[in-house]
This record gives structure tokens, C-alpha cells and sequence, in this order.
């Protein structure tokens, strides 16, 4: 068994995760629309709405902020046949004002650029490609410390991690990244870099490369 360069499924097309013009003004006309100010901060949080991904501990987190001027972006469907939602959370994400639920988004760039903290509090992982993607968008992330996750984000590099199901670690890692723009500002500058190993022609590249070792 051999990892080819440092993993992933097929990398991701990082010429096509990037902050384009188009995509930065697209964003910023969905913040005018949805009465997002321009100095709220907004968390994102791309996949599934169940249990397994940490949507209750994120939504019960959210809830408890110190923070006024904050909003979540949720990109993803519910599976309620499979892994459903406590009631309280799917309340919570109907009513409250600054949580605006997507639904499943088949582009997510304009809502990343429109976003300034990813949030990704899963409890279990292979290796996310939302986590690679939000970092080719130029955005921190906070993660729960699982693998996959956290051999993407590094602390203090492009990112914060978290302790799994832990809602007092994620309300106070959302908080911390929320009102140190500074911070938040340095993470999110080596974001992008900190995961070009995964650009997809790279790792194309290399399983060329071995496929070639072995002819």
C-alpha cells in the first residue's frame, strides 16, 4: 500500500477554486440581497445536514455567541430517512434570521467568498475536499481535531481545530477567529498555499508517475 504524493481522492481544480472577479462581486451582491452588513462576520459550513457532521453542536454554538453581528451560511440538504435532525436544531435553522440554509448548492464559490470563517465540526472523515476547497478560497477554517481534517488544517497555520462534539471549544474557536480580524486575516493568507500540494494536476501528475514506475 503506498500513498500517492500527500493523498486525497483526485485533488481538487484549484484554478477553479478562486476568487475571481466575477465571483467576488457575485458575492458581495448576495450579501446586499440577504442584509448581510459589511462588517458582519459570516461562518459557512458545505455538506450534509445531519448529526455526523456536527450540525447540532455548530447551530447550539452559534446560538450562544457573544457575537452580534454574525450570520451562517448552511450549503447542504437534510436526510431525515437517515441520520435526522433534533428538533430544537431544525427549529433554530428555520427561525433565526441569521442563519440562512441553502440547500444544496452546486457551485459554492460565491458563497465561500461571500463567507470570512469556514466551520467544519464533523465527527468523522476520509479526507473532506470542502475543507480544500474552502482553503483555495482563501478561507480559515475551524475543524474538529479528526483525521482527515486535520491533516488539512494545521493550528495557526490556515486554521483552528477543535475537539469533537464539543459545542464550549467550538463557540469560543468561532468567537476567537471572529473578533481577531488580525488573525483571522493571517490565516486566511496562507489558506490557498498551505494546500496547492492538492491541486488536481499535480496529482494527476503523480499517478502518472507511478502508473509509469510500474509499466
Amino acid at each position: 500500500i503506498k500513498v500517492i504524493g500527500k493523498g486525497s481522492s483526485n485533488g481538487i481544480d484549484t484554478n477553479h477554486f478562486q476568487r475571481s472577479q466575477e465571483i467576488i462581486l457575485r458575492a458581495g451582491e448576495f450579501r446586499k440581497d440577504n442584509e448581510i452588513p459589511a462588517d458582519a462576520v459570516v461562518l459557512c459550513f458545505v455538506g450534509r445536514l445531519v448529526r455526523d457532521k456536527g450540525i447540532e453542536e455548530l447551530v447550539a454554538a452559534f446560538k450562544r455567541l457573544k457575537m452580534e453581528n454574525n450570520y451562517l451560511l448552511l450549503l447542504g440538504e437534510y436526510e431525515d430517512q437517515r441520520e435526522p435532525l433534533n428538533s430544537d436544531t431544525k427549529n433554530e435553522i428555520q427561525h433565526n434570521k441569521r442563519i440562512l440554509s441553502m440547500g444544496f448548492q452546486s457551485d459554492i464559490r460565491m458563497y465561500l467568498a461571500a463567507s470570512d470563517i469556514f466551520v467544519f465540526p464533523s465527527y468523522r472523515e476520509g479526507f473532506p475536499n470542502a475543507l480544500l476547497q474552502a482553503c483555495a478560497m482563501g478561507l480559515p477554517s475551524i475543524a474538529t481535531n479528526i483525521n482527515g481534517n486535520n491533516e488539512i488544517i494545521s493550528p495557526d497555520e490556515n486554521g483552528l481545530l477543535v475537539d469533537v462534539k464539543n459545542v464550549d471549544k467550538l463557540k469560543e474557536a468561532i468567537e476567537l477567529l471572529g473578533t481577531n480580524k488580525s488573525l483571522r486575516n493571517n490565516l486566511a493568507a496562507k489558506a490557498r498555499s498551505s494546500i496547492m500540494d492538492y491541486d488536481q494536476e499535480n496529482v494527476w501528475r503523480l499517478i502518472l508517475n507511478e502508473y509509469n514506475s510500474l509499466v
